[in-house]
């Protein structure tokens, strides 16, 4: 009976494992690709802006310059820009007792800016505020109070209408022979861009602050079972004798107060009447 050979193992040695660690022409294995991802991206990222930092200076340079020296205003669509000069080129004040610079004095000016861009209010010579369109509601009116203008007559409480496209032209208002305080023209339901340097527009809203009440600037009705009586504010005094003024023709149904006056209206009480109807 033969007995069986052991199997014989061999063990590496320390130079024959140094020896087949690396075979030659083998890639070493990549031990960290986000890294050198992430830098790599970071170096594209800064590539691609370079470009674009004259064309951001460029775009500052267009936007500022404009505002800054150009004197660049935008005014929006529900707004009115109303212009203050802070000093005149010209050196000229405004004439005694003016509130409005119609002449390239320095002050308020009595023209405004409307809708759009406006170049020429470099700030440093101008000061702009905006305010907001005035907006009369239906079945109402708005009372104008003028602040400059010519001296009303001491007969008269009441200033003329003179033709200055509802109050939005200040400068025709002015020229045109406007008188200063309340208004005898007034306006109906609309928008309107408005000095409001010049111009004060009592609406229902603010009547109360105005020592009105807010029904006297609403329009009037008459049921057909109703009439009104008249009683005028302005106008000649009533003759002695009578009681109340006569008709005047072509007034409207004393809705135009200045053909009222100028066809002989009395202050007072009248002896024409409002039938049923609204009546501004």
């Amino acid at each position: 009976m033969n007995a069986a050979n052991p199997a014989t193992i061999k063990i590496p040695t320390a130079k024959e494992l140094l020896s087949t660690s690396v075979q030659p022409g083998q890639t070493q294995p990549d031990i960290n690709p986000l890294a050198t991802s992430g830098i790599q991206y970071q170096a594209m990222g800064v590539e691609h802006l370079i470009p674009l930092i004259p064309l951001i200076l460029f775009g500052g340079v267009v936007i500022f310059v404009p505002l800054v020296f150009g004197g660049l205003v935008v005014i929006g669509e529900r707004e009115v820009g109303i212009v203050v000069e802070k000093f005149a080129l010209t050196g000229k004040g405004l004439p005694p007792r003016r509130l409005i610079a119609m002449n390239g004095e320095a002050g308020l000016q009595a023209d405004t800016l409307a809708l759009g861009w406006h170049w020429g209010h470099c700030p440093w010579q101008y000061s702009l505020k905006t305010e907001t369109v005035i907006v009369v509601p239906q079945s109402q009116i708005a009372v104008i109070v003028a602040a400059d203008a010519a001296q009303n007559p001491p007969e008269r409480i009441l200033g003329k209408i003179v033709e200055c496209d509802n109050f939005q032209d200040a400068r025709k208002f002015l020229t045109k022979g406007g008188e200063k305080g309340r208004q005898m023209g007034f306006l109906t339901a609309g928008t309107y861009r408005i000095n409001t340097a010049l111009f004060k527009v009592i609406t229902s809203a603010s009547a109360s602050s105005h020592g009105m009440n807010p029904d006297q600037v609403r329009v009037y009705s008459l049921l057909p079972d109703k009439v009104g009586i008249v009683t005028t504010l302005d106008g000649l005094p009533i003759p002695p004798g009578e009681i109340a003024g006569p008709v005047i023709e072509g007034h409207d149904n004393f809705q135009n107060g200045q053909k009222f006056l100028n066809g002989g209206g009395r202050r007072g009480l009248q002896e024409q009447i409002l039938l049923s109807g609204s009546w501004n």
